[in-house]
């Protein structure tokens, strides 16, 4: 997203992390409040970058992985194969690497809102995962 984020750059955002067909349910129940929850952080989140604290957030790396594997956390990835973010296969085959223990599930017909796009999916997969 680039330019000062507004309520309708942050919606459209947003929409391209979910499958064409499935970007109505962004607007309706339960997934709505949580969106516009969303909308409002990422604006107030823009608000906070334009005034940078002086230490720099540590960024996230293969470290932190091996930090999880050597912790044997049980780990469950849930990555769309369409994601829009990040290249889904790529990213799943690098956890896979990473993290030989972790169970690293790619869902077709998924985007980024795998959870959106594959609800019935991603609830088997947590309650398998949970059990």
């Amino acid at each position: 997203m680039t330019g000062r984020p507004t309520e309708e750059r942050v919606q459209s955002f947003l929409d391209t992390m979910a499958m064409p067909t499935k970007r109505r349910l962004l607007r309706q129940e339960p997934w709505q409040p949580i969106m516009q929850q969303f909308i409002c952080g990422a604006i107030g989140f823009s608000l906070a970058l334009s005034n940078p604290r002086p230490n720099p957030w540590p960024l996230r790396s293969d470290c932190d992985l091996q930090r999880l594997s050597s912790a044997r956390v049980p780990v469950l990835t849930i990555i769309g194969r369409a994601e829009s973010l990040v290249d889904g296969p790529k990213t799943a085959t690098r956890l896979r690497q990473q993290l030989p223990e972790a169970r690293v599930e790619l869902v077709d017909d998924a985007n980024h809102m795998v959870f959106i796009d594959q609800t019935e999916i991603v609830e088997k997969l947590l309650a398998e995962f949970l059990q």
